[in-house]
């Protein structure tokens, strides 16, 4: 596997002193790691892909809204919510206080079992400088009322924002 080669050494080279050159033969280590590949290769059990199940609208339906829980989160960590869709002069926003949160979060739960509609989804809409502290809260709450679906999105319209500072000004008035 080694050897030292050894060559007559002269007068000058014994001052000097070099040392042996010394040969290695790599075959067997390449040899040991070819093994070693081929046993972890054989041996390994193979991970399965998995594919998550994705359940598309049906086609041709606009699909009801009333199931929809929509809790918005503003640039101060404020909390609102609304049911369905957001019209003009259809059903108000409202400014929620923590305990408002999990009370409504509860009672949009109860109404999805009680009724045998489709299932209740909320949707939790962030502003662009919410802190992720303050979603990780709403997010908690949510996962305390043991809502089935639930969906974190970053997008407010304008739409949202015009009628969060119209619930914080009348939420100010009345508290």
């Amino acid at each position: 596997m080694s050897d030292i080669q050894e060559r007559p050494i002269s007068d000058r080279a014994k001052r000097r002193s070099s040392p042996h050159r010394i040969h290695l033969d790599m075959a067997p280590m390449v040899d040991l790691a070819f093994l070693l590949l081929t046993f972890f290769m054989l041996t390994t059990r193979l991970i399965k892909p998995t594919a998550m199940e994705l359940d598309f609208p049906k086609t041709g339906t606009g699909g009801e809204t009333a199931n929809i829980l929509t809790v918005l989160l503003d640039d101060r960590g404020r909390v609102f919510a609304y049911q369905g869709t957001l019209e003009q002069g259809g059903q108000p926003m409202r400014h929620l206080s923590d305990k408002n949160l999990r009370a409504t979060l509860l009672a949009f739960n109860q109404m999805e079992t009680d009724s045998a509609a489709a299932p209740a989804i909320c949707v939790l809409k962030t502003g662009r400088h919410t802190k992720y502290g303050r979603v990780i809260h709403v997010a908690d709450a949510v996962q305390q009322v043991r809502l089935a679906r639930f969906s974190i999105q970053d997008s407010l319209t304008t739409m949202e924002l015009e009628q969060m500072a119209e619930a914080t000004a009348t939420a100010s008035f009345l508290d």
